[in-house]
């Protein structure tokens, strides 16, 4: 299991520079919102900025993928897996430098859509279902979610909000809980590891994958006990 300095480079510090760098790309670029999407992609921009972002958030990714790995008892490692994947997917999905005329309104862009969807979900389930199994947590998740997608549709399908005059943010007022749902859950698992690591973890509401975590402890954890 990583140390408490490489828990915090892994999950707060470095998800947070890649944000702010790339993201600073992106307004660079002339992006006119910062949807954590914005500072996945943009439709064109120099290869080298392209590089710069790619690996930042590739590099990211892995991290995450490596602490949860470390992180997960035996049982639920493949989550670790499917936390990368869904991370990736997301990326590479909104990927236009080869055609960005073409990647509006293509297959590519409904797919990332779908992707950050499933996102959205995998934090809102797997935050108080694994890390943080209280019923106030989970409400408060799903709320936020809720929120998030019913302003989004009401200003993308319905056109019902006006337009704030906030630089980056305009009318998608909802922009500020799509930060709120996805770094939240890293915050928790920072601030919830270290008891996970004396106790273990605790059984959540979801029974087809942690109703028998009881006690289980992160496999990283357990190899460092037993070693001599």
């Amino acid at each position: 299991m990583m140390d408490r300095t490489m828990q915090t480079v892994v999950l707060l510090i470095m998800p947070s520079v890649t944000l702010v760098i790339t993201q600073g790309i992106s307004i660079s670029e002339g992006s006119e919102f910062i949807f954590v999407s914005d500072a996945l992609n943009v439709l064109k921009e120099p290869w080298g900025s392209w590089a710069l972002r790619y690996s930042l958030w590739n590099v990211t990714f892995f991290g995450l993928f490596y602490f949860k790995y470390k992180a997960f008892p035996t049982q639920i490692r493949w989550l670790a897996y499917f936390n990368l994947g869904v991370y990736l997917l997301t990326l590479w999905s909104g990927f236009t430098m080869d055609d960005p005329d073409a990647y509006m309104g293509s297959w590519r862009q409904y797919s990332h859509w779908v992707m950050s969807g499933v996102c959205f979900i995998l934090f809102a389930v797997e935050t108080p279902a694994i890390w943080w199994p209280e019923t106030s947590v989970a409400v408060i998740y799903t709320a936020t979610a809720l929120v998030y997608i019913a302003c989004y549709l009401l200003v993308e399908v319905f056109d019902k909000i006006p337009d704030t005059g906030i630089p980056y943010i305009g009318s998608h007022v909802e922009i500020p809980f799509e930060y709120v749902i996805l770094y939240a859950h890293f915050v928790i698992v920072w601030l919830r590891t270290p008891l996970i690591e004396k106790e273990g973890f605790k059984s959540g509401p979801c029974s087809c994958c942690c109703s028998n975590l009881n006690g289980a402890k992160p496999d990283g954890f357990e190899q460092l006990q037993e070693s001599p």
